[in-house]
């Protein structure tokens, strides 16, 4: 209930694993809590581990790939996440692109120990990588 009175506010954007999304909407089916999540906030990022993600916006479902990667350690990979989105998001990128850099972000952190990034992306990684 206080999650729910939460996401009631002002909220843009909510970032969620599937985990969350479930408990929140009592659906299974990820597309399924991305759609019941979005009649409540405008923009959702939805995280489905090696999977990919989901983005919603403007009601429009925006399924992104997964980057197959040896995983070492979780730690950090939704926030990673996040920072890929939100970085692109604020510096132009469609939500696409944005989604699509946060996978590789997130995917970059497992591969190694801890959850500081120990080889930030270039801008021409990013060019690289939006193209």
């Amino acid at each position: 209930d206080e999650f729910q009175e939460l996401i009631e506010g002002p909220v843009d954007l909510l970032f969620c694993n599937l985990e969350e999304a479930r408990s929140l909407t009592g659906k299974h089916d990820a597309v399924d809590c991305a759609h019941v999540i979005h009649n409540h906030v405008p923009n959702l990022a939805l995280t489905l581990g090696g999977d990919g993600s989901i983005l919603m916006h403007e009601g429009r479902v925006i399924p992104i790939e997964g980057v197959e990667v040896e995983a070492v350690d979780t730690t950090g990979a939704g926030d990673m996440y996040a920072a890929g989105i939100l970085y692109g998001i604020t510096n132009g990128l469609t939500w696409h692109q944005a989604g699509h850099l946060a996978s590789h972000a997130a995917a970059r952190i497992v591969s190694q120990l801890g959850a500081r990034l120990k080889n930030p992306f270039t801008p021409e990684e990013i060019q690289e990588l939006l193209n």
